[in-house]
């Protein structure tokens, strides 16, 4: 669906967090959880979660945002519908020429 990848991890980053996103971007939680296998999921985890602490340690907004970032956890893991992310919302990716698109897959899976 979407671009047509089977993602596996997506993390994202910003100069205050480090944060596993990955769920917001899978359709199939379950099947995407059997993909993950390059590293424990408790080690990645804790690394984020380091990271994020030294990145966090002198900020003034450290208190709100680690309050947002667990307000997103418990959202992401009550949501049982298989993704966040409805069908009519998967389009295949829209910026680059198409022949670099279809070199990459990214054509999603009626469009290939």
């Amino acid at each position: 669906m979407g671009w047509g990848k089977q993602l596996t991890y997506c993390i994202a980053f910003s100069s205050k967090e480090v944060v596993d996103v990955t769920r917001r971007y899978v359709h199939d939680p379950f099947l995407n959880r059997m993909r993950r296998k390059q590293v424990n999921e408790q080690w990645l985890e804790s690394y984020l979660v380091d990271m994020r602490d030294q990145l966090l340690q002198n900020d003034p907004d450290s208190e709100k945002i680690r309050d947002r970032l667990r307000m997103e956890k418990e959202e992401l893991l009550r949501e049982r519908d298989g993704g966040v992310v409805s069908g009519e919302k998967l389009l295949p990716r829209q910026s680059g020429s198409l022949e670099w698109r279809q070199k990459r897959g990214e054509m999603g899976e009626s469009q290939e």
